[in-house]
């Protein structure tokens, strides 16, 4: 375990491990500390926190975590109504709630700030600021989240802290469907970014587009010998003409079909090549007789 860890580590990769074991400590670009949280830490840790005693649910750290934030954000916006004269209620609580609706609290609470997480959540979990459409006002905002716990600075990017907090913000984000295409816009722009390009325009529901870079990135993929990923964007796009009709034209559908006869080729898979070459061929005879 602790090679893995290590070599996982040298690769990047940032993850969170469980266990009954006691700690292991490595050194190096990453520490890694692996102990049990047990219940009554956790329980601890929010007395500590709100002052009195919870008997919480099966829970998890991180739902735990994201209920201390919110608790201190209430508080704040609690406290600052009281120095306006805006409330006289002498004391504070609140309850224990799923996750769901603690980050949907959260989220509320951020006021104008909440587009640019928002925003965030569309472009994905990890964030390359040098890759992102950014205005230099909004800049520091990265740090600003990263104090309140919604991402986690790594050398040259930032990730948000949990899958889950991603995707309750990406749910509560408005007009996506615009966002991707504006992203999109983006990225079609940037010379070696035609994934994210296919992405967002898959997701924006330009299936004309998505198509159209989802054959460029499986192109570049088969020149750099990533064959595996080469095949799974001439699927892809295969199956979003299958699913859209109008979305391609039948030369399109012929060049995926093409490509990825050539791809089996290359890998000396004969059978498949030579299923999708007859796919090919009896397009061809349909375009003829046309």
């Amino acid at each position: 375990m602790q090679y893995l860890m290590a070599k996982l580590a040298e690769e990047d990769v940032a993850f969170i491990f469980s266990s009954y074991l006691s700690q292991i400590n490595l050194s190096g670009l990453h520490e890694f500390e692996l102990k049990e949280i047990s219940k009554n830490e956790l329980v601890k840790l929010v007395e500590e926190t709100i002052g009195e005693s919870m008997a919480l649910p099966p829970t998890t750290p991180f739902h735990v975590m994201q209920y201390i934030g919110l608790y201190n954000e209430e508080k704040l916006a609690y406290l600052y109504k009281q120095y306006v004269g805006e409330t006289s209620i002498a004391s504070f609580a609140l309850s224990y709630h799923d996750v769901k609706t603690i980050i949907k609290r959260r989220f509320e609470h951020l006021g104008e700030k909440k587009d640019f997480i928002a925003n965030l959540s569309i472009t994905g979990i990890k964030i390359h600021p040098d890759e992102f459409p950014l205005e230099e006002k909004n800049i520091e905002l990265f740090e600003h989240f990263v104090r309140f716990g919604y991402l986690v600075k790594q050398t040259d990017h930032y990730i948000f802290v949990n899958p889950i907090l991603h995707d309750e913000i990406y749910d509560l984000a408005a007009n996506k469907k615009n966002q991707h295409l504006r992203l999109a816009d983006y990225y079609s722009r940037l010379a070696g970014h035609e994934e994210q390009a296919a992405f967002h325009y898959r997701e924006g529901k330009n299936y004309r587009k998505a198509i159209e870079y989802m054959m460029i990135s499986a192109r570049q993929a088969v020149r750099r010998g990533g064959y595996e990923s080469g095949i799974d964007y001439y699927n892809g796009a295969l199956e979003l003409c299958q699913r859209k009709r109008d979305a391609a034209e039948l030369e399109t559908v012929v060049a995926l079909n093409e490509g990825l006869a050539d791809v089996y080729r290359s890998l000396g898979d004969e059978e498949r090549a030579l299923k999708y070459y007859k796919v090919v061929l009896d397009s061809y005879k349909e375009i003829l007789r046309e």
